[in-house]
């Protein structure tokens, strides 16, 4: 990945390693927090995929040529990609929201919790299990 690629705000995991006294990266990745559709629209912020979002002041919101847009422009079921932290109460508190991507796979990164027969929950978002192929950091497959 070009340094050209990368956006202000955009949350990323660096593969490095040093020569020379200096950290030279090997692999970077752009790291979402969450890909899909507003499903609402909240006084600070919006959900997505069950995932509550907090907009700060500070964060960047792009369209896809990177064009800025204003939060009041936000609508329901627009397709968005939030890079951003969690917070201890498990919300996302948004560095970037890139606005208007095309339709595909959505994506959700966050702490498994209420774990039952067949699946788990993230945030509000009920996730299935049934008949996945689950993977570790280091590339292992577990077949659930």
């Amino acid at each position: 990945m070009a340094a050209s690629q990368l956006a202000i705000g955009q949350l990323v995991a660096v593969q490095a390693e040093q020569q020379g006294g200096r950290i030279r990266a090997q692999k970077i990745s752009v790291r979402r927090a969450v890909i899909g559709s507003i499903d609402s629209l909240t006084e600070d912020g919006a959900i997505v995929l069950g995932q509550q979002v907090r907009i700060p002041g500070g964060a960047r919101l792009a369209d896809a040529r990177g064009g800025v847009v204003q939060k009041a422009g936000l609508r329901k079921g627009d397709r968005v990609a939030v890079s951003g932290f969690r917070r201890p109460e498990g919300e996302i508190e948004a560095t970037r929201i890139e606005v208007g991507l095309p339709p595909g796979t959505d994506l959700v990164r966050g702490v498994a919790q209420e774990p039952r027969a067949g699946g788990f929950r993230i945030g509000d978002l009920d996730v299935d299990l049934c008949g996945v192929f689950l993977s570790t950091n280091n590339g292992d497959s577990l077949r659930n």
